[in-house]
């Protein structure tokens, strides 16, 4: 993780009028019912601490969101208060195996941002967003619904996903594989270059589409929110080393 880029990335959102915060590395099963995380989902699939038992053993967090909504929830003061935050941190998942890692979690790091008071939140967050990711040169941004997650509400819910696709590139490179085939009829049989030109008219119907999904935003759930005491508010998590990986060399 490049620390430059780390800078670029809070210049951006403190010019936004965010401001940076720090949450607890450790999270409990307490702190996830109250941020609506499935039973079943992998954000539970959390690092025990050694010695932590009981009916609150504490693990590693495996995402910000809900230090974030706890942090909103101190602060926000009943919605008297319009609050901007963001947090960059190490999340941990365990490894697959024991000699993975050398048996040590899996660490990478996250994006948070969360608000909360002064209208919309979440089309004011969406702004944000789509500005932000502007600015580091990400484009072709996809905001696509989703109602199954318990931290928002199912009708304010996206995930946020990078085309990164190129169909020009793609019917460029297929005219250039087109034209090796049209002028190889001197080194193959006449049945390989009729397989050959076969597969160039069955590839070239193809797309060179991909689509990355780089994280999730939303209105913070109702019944969240009351859990929290956030009157009203937005949350979104982004992946960050996928950002640096694809923000332009110029942001």
């Amino acid at each position: 993780m490049q620390d430059n880029f780390k800078n670029i990335v809070k210049n951006i959102l403190e010019e936004m009028g965010a401001e940076e915060i720090k949450t607890s590395l450790f999270i409990n099963n307490s702190i996830l019912d109250d941020a609506g995380i499935d039973e079943d989902s992998w954000e539970r699939e959390a690092v025990r601490l050694e010695g932590s038992q009981g009916e609150e053993p504490v693990a590693l967090r495996t995402i910000l969101t809900p230090g974030m909504l706890d942090m909103l929830g101190r602060n926000c003061l009943g919605g008297m208060r319009s609050l901007r935050y963001y947090e960059i941190g190490s999340t941990f998942m365990p490894s697959m195996t024991r000699s993975e890692n050398n048996g040590f979690p899996e660490e990478s790091e996250d994006l948070t941002i969360g608000i909360c008071g002064g209208g919309d939140s979440f089309t004011i967050l969406k702004e944000m967003i789509e500005n932000f990711l502007s600015n580091l040169g990400i484009e072709n941004v996809i905001f696509e619904p989703e109602a199954e997650y318990g931290v928002y509400n199912p009708k304010k819910c996206v995930r946020i996903i990078l085309d990164i696709g190129d169909e020009n590139n793609g019917k460029e490179k297929m005219a250039e594989l087109e034209e090796k085939v049209n002028n190889a009829g001197n080194e193959f049989g006449e049945a390989e270059l009729q397989i050959m030109k076969d597969l160039v008219a069955a590839l070239s119907g193809m797309t060179a589409e991909e689509q990355i999904e780089i994280g999730i935003m939303g209105e913070i759930h109702s019944d969240v929110a009351e859990r929290f005491g956030i009157s009203k508010g937005a949350c979104c998590e982004i992946h960050f080393e996928t950002l640096e990986e694809f923000a332009s060399k110029e942001a």
